[in-house]
């Protein structure tokens, strides 16, 4: 039985208090990315995955505007260029597709299912937030034929 210097004792402590530590934000974040993003699309949006054998390599989500986050609904608020009845509209909230599943139209195809689905709900028009610059869904979206606004909304201060 091998005997711990006081020292490697500490360290070894702080250390596993570190990683109780980050195991417990992990499991705060992960319930906030619970009650904060899927919950409100599993109870009043869309989710459509895309799977590949028993793994998701594609997700689209979108909710009614009138559920959107507050920035989201504030922004299309006060657009000029947006003139849709927010009841009639649904905001693409999340997409995305796995690195190594890229290059297949996964996010067209998941993103088609979405809007033909919100569609179906009664949406007839949707909106969604890309970055300016460097957007990987930016040219899919035109391509699909929406409509790009000049407007643009700073996030850089939103958490």
């Amino acid at each position: 039985m091998s005997i711990l210097s006081l020292e490697t004792q500490l360290m070894w402590l702080g250390s596993h208090l570190c990683i109780r530590r980050l195991l417990a934000d992990l499991l705060i974040l992960k319930c906030r990315i619970r009650e904060e993003i899927w919950d409100p699309h599993l109870e009043r949006g869309i989710i459509v995955l895309a799977k590949n054998d028993d793994s998701v390599v594609g997700f689209c989500c979108a909710l009614p505007v009138d559920d959107a986050p507050d920035d989201v609904r504030e922004f299309l608020q006060g657009s000029q260029e947006i003139l849709a009845d927010s009841d009639q509209m649904w905001y693409i909230s999340e997409l995305g597709v796995a690195l190594s599943h890229r290059g297949r139209k996964i996010a067209y195809a998941v993103t088609e299912r979405c809007l033909s689905e919100a569609n179906r709900l009664g949406g007839a028009y949707y909106v969604m937030r890309t970055a300016a610059k460097g957007s990987n869904s930016r040219h899919m979206f035109l391509r699909m034929g929406s409509t790009e606004i000049s407007e643009v909304q700073d996030v850089s201060a939103q958490t």
